[in-house]
């Protein structure tokens, strides 16, 4: 099975319409499945839980191999592990799902998320993707409406995105676990109508200082305070706010001149 898993996707990649693979789910701990109650061997005995999330992990780890054996070194492949890590370094990164915000910090805090992202940025391809969602619509089946309440739940993107600039992956946000089906767009994505790849490269890493973390770009600034109270940041000179049409309480285009 697994090598058939292996060999399906190599003709859509090399023939098209597909340029790369991705794989659901990646899990290292599958302990919680069925109540723990799992039987690899078929003996009528539930196995011990430690060694069926071993054997899976080693299974996944094999397959992704296999896929990188067979679809070659250039193309990408990119798995999803739920709030759980994917341990197989033939992996081009991983969808990082309510990652910065979104996800109950029982499933992923935020601290274990924030290493987790910037090690996979920095790793093969560096296509990790942080996942952000609303937290207004909880962890769960989405309710009529909520799509527009998560739309508009800017707080919540713009923490995300600040987050995700912070290091070298992919960031996107949606309607959550159960909502990859909206495509959204925010003023922050093209600078309010500048164009795509409109903030340019960063000029070196975050900085760091308390609760907030900021990173330059060849054309602006990225801040975020990662606490949960308020905290001062005063920009360097010559940088104005956005001046876009969502939620223009905050972009009104106007120059920072005093403390943030």
């Amino acid at each position: 099975w697994r090598d058939h898993l292996a060999e399906e996707p190599a003709e859509p990649v090399e023939d098209g319409p597909w340029n790369g693979v991705f794989l659901d789910v990646c899990f290292s701990d599958v302990s919680w499945l069925n109540g723990g109650l799992l039987d690899l061997d078929r003996d009528g005995t539930a196995d011990d839980r430690a060694g069926v999330s071993r054997q899976w992990s080693e299974g996944m780890g094999m397959l992704v191999d296999d896929l990188r054996a067979t679809l070659g070194p250039e193309v990408p492949i990119v798995s999803n592990p739920g709030a759980q890590d994917c341990p197989h370094p033939n992996l081009d990164g991983i969808l990082m799902e309510g990652w910065p915000i979104g996800m109950p910090d029982a499933y992923l805090d935020f601290a274990t998320g924030q290493d987790r992202y910037a090690r996979w940025s920095d790793h093969g391809r560096g296509l990790t993707i942080a996942n952000a969602f609303s937290p207004k619509i909880g962890f769960g089946t989405i309710e009529a409406g909520q799509d527009e309440v998560a739309r508009t739940d800017y707080q919540a993107m713009r923490f995300g995105l600040a987050i995700a600039l912070m290091e070298d992956a992919f960031y996107t946000y949606d309607n959550g676990v159960f909502g990859h089906y909206v495509a959204w767009w925010y003023d922050e994505y093209d600078g309010a109508g500048r164009g795509e790849h409109w903030l340019g490269r960063a000029l070196g890493p975050a900085r760091t200082h308390g609760t907030l973390r900021w990173r330059e770009f060849e054309h602006g600034l990225a801040v975020v305070n990662t606490g949960k109270s308020g905290a001062t940041f005063e920009a360097p000179p010559g940088f104005a706010k956005l001046a876009g049409t969502q939620g223009p309480a905050q972009h009104d285009g106007r120059p920072v001149t005093r403390a943030l």
